[in-house]
């Protein structure tokens, strides 16, 4: 799902950059403890999926299934400060990326939405977004560095509706 996107965006061979995903995944944390409605909480959730997913496939791996039941945002947030440390090994990190994605998608489920309508509404918005020109310059000058940045002064982007994604 992720794939299309990170292509036409040049993060394809983006390489894995523990402090930048971690730096990603801390603001989408503060915005899921920040949110004061469902819409804000699955737009997080979504949101960490997809840094996870991006994440993973640096790292040349998948999102994989272990049977997690936890869907709590401490469980979460552990686990984001497990993938900070810069001791993990490779496996380790690959494995807690694909805990926090599994956790995040039992998080949207437990609020009661459909996980792959949300993530899909969630590719529709992100996707709907262009570049920050400086930052669109800086990239094909120098190479895809950091987290891509959305063009401030865009206006009609798509936004996610995820009251279709209810179950």
């Amino acid at each position: 799902m992720l794939q299309k996107f990170r292509e036409e965006r040049g993060l394809d061979g983006q390489k894995f950059k523990r402090s930048v995903e971690v730096s990603n995944l801390l603001e989408e944390c503060k915005e899921y403890v920040d949110a004061t409605t469902d819409y804000d909480r699955i737009d997080a959730l979504c949101d960490i999926c997809v840094f996870a997913d991006n994440a993973l496939h640096y790292l040349n791996a998948k999102v994989q299934y272990y049977g997690i039941k936890d869907n709590y945002i401490s469980d979460i947030i552990k686990i984001v400060g497990i993938i900070s440390m810069p001791e993990l090994n490779k496996a380790i990190t690959i494995r807690n990326f694909q805990y926090l994605y599994e956790t995040s998608k039992n998080a949207v489920t437990a609020l009661g939405y459909n996980f792959n309508k949300c993530m899909q509404e969630t590719v529709k918005e992100i996707s709907s977004r262009k570049q920050d020109p400086k930052q669109a310059k800086e990239w094909a000058k120098n190479g895809v560095d950091g987290k891509w940045q959305k063009d401030k002064r865009q206006k009609n982007t798509y936004k996610a509706d995820y009251d279709v994604c209810r179950i």
